[in-house]
């Protein structure tokens, strides 16, 4: 059982994280994508440090508060169960599949062509 993401904080990667209810260090190493460390933090299912802020104590003593308190997994595996019972994924293609039906006027390859 994985004990603890390290991240740059990537939507991808907490999400897969969150997925396998594992808590998260993040480090965000962008400005691409700058409310994904906000919502892990606020959200409870890890902590953040800034990379003007890290340092090698710095990254051990976030490491150790995720890994000795289960608050963090505990939150991490309510998104777990949330990701499983919502099925996002899922839901999104329907919501495609059900626009394209509605408008069968609409060429679902034209979006994609230059």
């Amino acid at each position: 059982m994985t004990a603890l993401c390290i991240t740059q904080a990537g939507l991808n990667t907490a999400l897969e994280a969150l997925a396998q209810g594992v808590p998260m260090v993040a480090i965000p190493v962008g400005y691409d994508q700058p409310g994904v460390p906000t919502r892990i933090a606020y959200h409870g299912v890890g902590e953040v440090v800034e990379m003007d802020s890290l340092t090698a104590r710095r990254l051990c003593e976030l490491i150790a508060r995720v890994r000795s308190n289960p608050a963090y997994r505990d939150k991490a595996r309510r998104f777990r169960k949330v990701l499983r019972e919502t099925r996002g994924l899922d839901v999104a293609v329907n919501i495609i599949e059900r626009v394209f039906e509605a408008d069968r006027t609409v060429d679902p390859e034209s979006s994609f062509r230059a």
